[in-house]
């Protein structure tokens, strides 16, 4: 052993000695048990080895014990390693670090290695305890949790994401619906107006007569384009509340096709929304009447349905339970992959933390279904309610 001057040799054996043989009493005790677990003196040398320790490295015991570190390991990185965290505990400071190993008997681990110098009554470090804790478990419980914990954040920016791409849309749309049905439609009554006078002041037949085509080209425009696009854009209807936004969209959608539309209300709903008129936040109300809409555009563009259903029930759980229905082509959901159509509805589905789902068969048609919580029943209101308060 390396020497001090002034330093009782012979006094320094023997509490190394008996350090060594505490600490073979010591394994003894829990070498069953015991993560793995060594002492090494000042010359490197094992003097105590758990069975654990010769595990983990794939050695047996007498491989280890009485041979130093470099003799065991080589020019594996392992003894550069312990050479390195043995040295600095050699100046009596305690090392600890946590590392994936590629262990010889063990494979790859992560484990909790502590150097613990072991200092003698004069002061000097005698050896180093090397105790190793396998944490593998832990660490690969805490990495899933940390992924877990990431895609949660990244689907709730998702969610955040898709719910201020909406309300910007519904914004915009809103504010092109006003201004069509309000500056540009008064304007041009202003001037259907105006040319019903002229008609009635100037009294050749023939300009009259081109004034009154230009009146009603004015008035058709109007009623049938104006009105209808800032529908479109944004459903004014919807302030009226869903029992009356349905059945006005399913009607339009009839004009607009040769297919029959049934409407099919939960008459507890109608009964709740006419009390209450605010009963449905503005939100899930326009998130059921966009889904009906794309459900009943997919309808027109790809069904060659002649009938479609659109049921919607107020759940007490104070859920929205929509379905659209129809008797049309249907499809092969494996060969056919979700389209925008699809993406929007669900869009609109996680804005109201809903769910949207799409089922369909070749010759028995399609079904849209969705279902969207609301959290407040009024959406101005900040307590809750029963839906008939």
């Amino acid at each position: 052993m390396q020497g001090n001057e002034g330093t009782d040799s012979k006094s320094i054996e023997a509490e190394f000695a008996s350090v060594v043989g505490h600490m073979r009493m010591y394994l003894r005790m829990v070498s069953s048990t015991s993560d793995p677990l060594a002492f090494v003196n000042r010359d490197y040398i094992y003097h105590v080895a758990n069975e654990s320790y010769c595990q983990a490295h794939g050695k047996k015991r007498n491989e280890i014990i009485g041979h130093t570190i470099a003799e065991v390991f080589g020019t594996e990185d392992f003894h550069r390693k312990i050479k390195q965290h043995l040295d600095r505990s050699f100046t009596g400071k305690k090392t600890r670090y946590q590392e994936w190993f590629h262990l010889a008997g063990w494979g790859l681990r992560y484990l909790d290695v502590t150097y613990n110098p072991h200092i003698g009554s004069d002061g000097i470090v005698l050896g180093i305890v090397v105790n190793s804790r396998d944490i593998t478990e832990l660490k690969q419980n805490e990495e899933i949790r940390v992924k877990q914990a990431s895609q949660a954040a990244r689907e709730e920016e998702l969610k955040r994401s898709r719910q201020r791409i909406i309300n910007v849309e519904e914004s915009i749309r809103k504010e092109i619906a006003q201004q069509l049905h309000g500056t540009v439609q008064n304007r041009l009554i202003v001037i259907i107006h105006q040319l019903a006078q002229l008609e009635q002041e100037i009294s050749q037949d023939k300009i009259t007569t081109e004034l009154r085509e230009i009146r009603q080209k004015l008035s058709a425009l109007t009623e049938h384009n104006i009105r209808a696009m800032s529908h479109r854009l944004y459903p004014a209807i919807l302030r009226q509340g869903l029992i009356a936004a349905l059945p006005s969209l399913g009607d339009q959608f009839e004009s607009e096709s040769n297919i029959d539309v049934n409407i099919e209300l939960d008459p507890y709903l109608v009964e709740s929304e006419k009390a209450n008129r605010r009963l449905i936040p503005e939100s899930s109300r326009l998130a059921i009447y966009r889904i009906t809409e794309e459900a009943l555009t997919n309808v027109l563009k790809h069904a060659k349905a002649s009938n479609v259903t659109i049921s919607l029930e107020l759940l007490p759980d104070q859920c929205l339970h929509l379905i659209v229905s129809d008797d049309g082509q249907g499809f092969d959901k494996q060969r056919n992959h979700s389209g925008l159509g699809m993406a929007i509805m669900q869009d609109y589905a996680d804005v109201s933390s809903g769910r949207c789902t799409v089922s369909s068969v070749p010759c028995e048609g399609t079904k849209v279904e969705a279902t969207l919580s609301f959290a407040e029943p009024g959406e101005d209101s900040g307590e809750k309610r029963s839906p008939l308060e």
